[in-house]
């Protein structure tokens, strides 16, 4: 992918695309038996692939975010809006707290630091999200190679954008996204 002041939009696209699907995991998950429910919480985490990248960027999303002040035990950070297009299920506002393990506070942050890593040909790029009080840890797998073919070609990365609906999973179905 060509760097330019166009694609940096869509690089904060790519991490909010991976704080889209943070948020997705919890619109369905079930309530705990009350015996439960003081058991030690199992790992938060999500995986996006570089196919799942490429499909969001494909369709320009341009997610936005303000900051947030520290609430409770969730750190100051960026709430996200315009991330329910991604088709992940994420709730408007999640805070996306951290990217590569650094505090974030303004959008153009996220872009420089996903620029950088980019620049440094890292393949993984993490972030945390909190929706409500519990925190996600994300992971997004950078494309490199974007090859240039069809969405008619079935071995083209296009091809499963082209079957995606585009749609936010209703609670309790799990979302396009792959995790």
């Amino acid at each position: 992918m060509r760097r330019s002041s166009k694609r940096q939009p869509l690089m904060m696209g790519a991490i909010l695309a991976a704080v889209a699907v943070c948020g997705s995991a919890m619109a369905g998950a079930p309530r705990k038996p009350p015996a439960t429910r003081h058991a030690a919480a199992p790992a938060r985490s999500i995986h996006v692939d570089a196919t799942t990248v490429l499909c969001i960027a494909d369709r320009g999303i341009q997610p936005t975010s303000k900051p947030v002040p520290k609430k409770g035990k969730r750190p100051a950070g960026l709430a996200v809006f315009g991330v329910g297009p991604l088709g992940l299920g994420v709730a408007e506002g999640d805070v996306l707290t951290e990217v590569l393990g650094q505090p974030v506070r303004s959008q153009a942050q996220v872009v420089a630091m996903v620029l950088a890593a980019r620049n440094e040909n890292m393949s993984i790029i993490s972030a945390k999200l909190w929706h409500g009080m519990h925190p996600y840890s994300v992971t997004v797998e950078q494309p490199y190679d974007v090859p240039n073919c069809s969405a008619d070609e079935p071995s083209c990365w296009r091809a499963g954008c082209a079957n995606d609906d585009k749609k936010a999973a209703p609670p309790g179905e799990k979302p396009h996204g792959k995790r």
